[in-house]
């Protein structure tokens, strides 16, 4: 209970306001008694701790639904569907979470939509080898980017 009470105690604190701390890395630490502690204290938080805890917990409750909701709550945009692919990635479900990370990359052609782009590549390198190619190429068709290109196909820039 002390370690939920310092947990509390930090994210209350103005001092540090530019991270937070992360309940599933605390989880085994903390124990059923003081994530408990830590959920009843994020449901009165402030309005974006309380969205990080709920995102959180939803990871650690491996709740694909909690997930979802949590992380697509405020909009449609690509950086929330970049989020919730991760959060599905974090919890083994790999095939939602491409789902995710290619409605992501479909959506406004924008940097955040690159940047899921960018992750949808490195999702399909780690977990789906065998559409990586793919994948890189609908990336590479929609963001030509010489940098990416290298770093997917280096065979094709390098001397026989």
């Amino acid at each position: 209970m002390e370690l939920a009470d310092w947990f509390i105690a930090f994210h209350e604190n103005n001092e540090v306001d530019y991270f937070e701390l992360d309940p599933v890395a605390y989880s085994t630490a903390l124990g059923e008694d003081g994530l408990a502690r830590v959920r009843a204290w994020a449901e009165s938080a402030d309005a974006i701790r309380r969205k990080y805890m709920e995102k959180r917990f939803a990871v650690l409750d491996q709740d694909v639904a909690a997930i979802i909701g949590a992380h697509l709550s405020e909009g449609g945009y690509a950086v929330y569907f970049e989020e919730t692919a991760k959060a599905l990635e974090e919890i083994g479900e790999y095939g939602a979470a491409w789902e995710y990370a290619k409605r992501g990359t479909e959506s406004e052609p924008d940097w955040q939509a690159r940047s899921c782009g960018q992750y949808w590549v490195e999702l399909a390198r780690d977990h789906f080898p065998e559409r990586e190619e793919e994948v890189a190429a609908i990336v590479l068709n929609k963001w030509p980017d010489p940098l990416l290109e290298v770093l997917l196909y280096p065979e094709r820039f390098l001397e026989p």
